[in-house]
């Protein structure tokens, strides 16, 4: 596929309906790696008769291209295109990469109204791009008894000529590995960036050959998905049609676009039945934001969290708190916590304390953003992964007019309830840190 643009316009405005209280983000839309973003220009959009157009709007592009299209490259298209369109305009833009099933799925839904089957099936294997990750795969050997040892992937570059890349099978946990297993016939396969795979070399076993344990090698042509992309075009002003001329007349863009699927005149509508919920923890440099929902029927003022526990240790708050709840401990027990409060920072060696989580009305949802040590604790996991664990207590409590506390019944009756913070150990690796050594 050579010099290859073809373009999905996915709407000129998203309506979203929404829970309501949950916060919407305007503006760009992100997947996937890395992002280019354009400052504005001071272009003024107006008519041919000299009247202003209608608000500024955004226009969301989702982009195909050859295997070797870079964003930069892509940004230079839009680049020029808004030097010479003269009767629309935008502000800025931002170019975001985007997995090849989001362009599929996007162009199947506009153009056809349907979801599009599955693709990447070579008979004994299945190759496919991984969902929400640019330059991940999956390779699917459609057996729970085939095991996939090594590949040798022939790749082109940006450079002539092509290169062979060789990466061993690793375990799953090894989540940076270039080719790693992810469940019975299945695995994950990642490529460098700015690269395009061509074909394999798979090195397959099966256990079902039990007279050949050797591994049998399996060439497959790599499906030519070509690179996808989000562009945002934000600000937009005028006539959106001759900017998609402009973009498509090769006398102005070097690689015009060959194709524009306009569907500006249907409305894609994101709705949901079910309650949206923002992650529980979210690492930044040396910190950790927390955010939780309040539960149902009840107005707690705040929220306590005892966090990171192992099993042992949550076991032993548990019996704790039903102890300390006999009577009444609910009126008791706010005290309480607050003898036993956290410090300021959260380390491996003082994080036996409560922790306050405050309501934030904005975001509906009890949030705090809490100092950690993040290379006690990157060590921690490496040297002493026994001792680490991510569970957590939370309690939530009620205050009166009067400012008096209570503990609020939740969960059946209970008046605490346990909780795994699943992101915690997953995403202690890579936390980032303000020490340079950290999180590598």
């Amino acid at each position: 596929m050579s010099s290859i643009l073809k373009v999905v316009v996915v709407a000129a405005a998203l309506a979203a309906a929404v829970p309501a209280g949950t916060a919407v983000a305007q503006g760009t839309i992100t997947k996937g790696g890395g992002q280019v973003r354009m400052s504005p220009n001071a272009n003024d959009s107006r008519s041919a008769d000299g009247r202003r157009d209608s608000a500024p709007r955004n226009i969301y592009m989702v982009i195909q291209t050859d295997s070797l299209m870079s964003q930069q490259e892509l940004a230079s298209k839009f680049e020029s295109a808004r030097k010479s369109t003269q009767g629309c305009s935008f502000q800025s833009y931002d170019i975001d990469p985007i997995d090849p099933n989001t362009y599929t799925l996007l162009k199947s839904i506009l153009q056809n109204g349907v979801v599009p089957p599955n693709g990447g099936s070579q008979g004994a294997v299945s190759i496919e791009p991984l969902e929400g990750q640019d330059g991940a795969w999956t390779v699917n050997l459609k057996s729970d008894s085939k095991y996939l040892e090594s590949a040798k992937v022939k790749v082109a570059t940006s450079a002539q000529g092509d290169e062979e890349l060789t990466m061993k099978a690793e375990p799953k946990d090894k989540l940076n590995a270039n080719l790693r297993y992810h469940s019975p016939g299945v695995y994950i396969l990642k490529m460098p960036a700015g690269s395009a795979p061509k074909s394999a070399t798979l090195m397959v076993s099966d256990e079902a050959n039990r007279g050949q344990s050797a591994a049998v090698a399996m060439e497959v042509i790599w499906p030519d998905a070509g690179r996808c992309y989000l562009a945002t075009l934000k600000g937009v002003e005028g006539d959106e049609k001759e900017l998609y001329d402009t973009l498509k007349d090769g006398k102005k863009i070097a690689n015009p676009i060959k194709g524009i699927e306009d569907a500006t005149k249907a409305a894609i509508v994101v709705a949901s039945f079910k309650e949206v919920l923002a992650e529980p923890i979210v690492f930044k440099d040396d910190a950790i934001q927390l955010s939780f929902p309040k539960p149902g029927n009840v107005e707690p003022k705040r929220m306590w969290m005892r966090f990171p526990l192992t099993k042992t240790e949550e076991a032993a708050i548990r019996q704790e708190l039903d102890t300390k709840f006999a009577g009444d401990g609910f009126k008791t027990v706010p005290a309480w916590i607050r003898q036993n409060q956290l410090g300021e920072k959260l380390t491996p060696e003082g994080s036996t304390g409560w922790f306050e989580l405050p309501w934030n009305a904005e975001h509906q949802a009890f949030e705090r953003t809490l100092p950690i040590d993040t290379k006690s604790w990157q060590e921690r996991l490496v040297n002493n992964k026994e001792f680490m664990g991510d569970n957590a207590i939370l309690i939530y409590e009620f205050e009166g007019e009067d400012e008096s506390q209570e503990i609020i019944k939740i969960d059946g009756g209970k008046r605490y309830r346990p909780y795994q913070v699943a992101g915690w150990l997953t995403g202690l690796p890579s936390a980032p840190s303000s020490d340079k050594g950290a999180g590598k």
